[in-house]
């Protein structure tokens, strides 16, 4: 299999950035599963739904831009020609380990239409430096705290959907003199003695969104809201 990429290793670590379809790396790929291999598997279990809920996205017409690593096994020969940035794979006797990527690459591969995947595919590696790698790329990625997951939505939401709404009424009771929460929201992060987005909906969306308070326009939703949060200890205390 010939490809179009780069070496981006160094002299000790050769590993090589390309782009291939979705089902070609699934098909010279594995995937080592602690489950299935406890003696040397690193890898997690496979969620279906995950891959699933993947494929539908990609088949929405969206991309996923993170690399598949990929590490190629004893047998599995790798030559480059740095003139004409060819890469050359040989997977005759050899195929290659999914390191990082298992639920995108398999998401991918359930699409109809052929999915192109940035990859990265390391050479030369040991088991133990394969294991290092998988660690290091999922304990140093960090997930985004969900009241700024929240708190974005404001750039995604439909102006009057609830999502919006609550959005609006936290901004406005952190920010209006009047409000009992002037001052005292974080809208960002979790931060002591303020409140955040996930208890300020925790305790009002129930409410706004009851089958009497959701009749009312915003206006008369923020009232009521300046009363709730006056009263709501569960608010305050968040």
């Amino acid at each position: 299999m010939d490809l179009f990429g780069w070496n981006i290793g160094t002299e000790e670590t050769q590993c090589y950035v390309t782009v291939m379809k979705a089902k070609d790396i699934f098909e010279i790929s594995e995937v080592s599963r602690v489950d299935s291999n406890p003696k040397d598997g690193y890898q997690r279990l496979l969620s279906q739904k995950r891959a699933s809920d993947i494929a539908q996205y990609l088949d929405d017409g969206n991309i996923i831009p993170g690399s598949i690593i990929l590490s190629a096994q004893a047998g599995c020969h790798i030559e480059y020609d740095a003139a004409s940035k060819k890469i050359t794979l040989d997977n005759t006797k050899a195929n290659l380990f999914v390191i990082d990527g298992q639920h995108r690459l398999y998401g991918a591969s359930l699409c109809e239409s052929d999915i192109l995947l940035p990859v990265c595919i390391f050479a030369g590696l040991e088991l133990k430096q394969e294991v290092q790698y998988f660690l290091d790329i999922n304990s140093n990625q960090k997930g985004v705290p969900k009241t700024l997951r929240i708190e974005l939505l404001k750039f995604l939401s439909e102006p009057e959907s609830p999502e919006a709404v609550l959005i609006r009424l936290f901004k406005e009771l952190g920010e209006e003199i009047d409000s009992p929460l002037y001052g005292k929201t974080s809208a960002t992060t979790s931060v002591p003695g303020k409140v955040s987005h996930v208890p300020f909906q925790s305790a009002l969306s129930p409410i706004i969104e009851g089958k009497i308070l959701r009749k009312f326009d915003y206006d008369k939703k923020y009232l009521a809201s300046i009363n709730l949060a006056g009263s709501a200890s569960i608010i305050l205390a968040g």
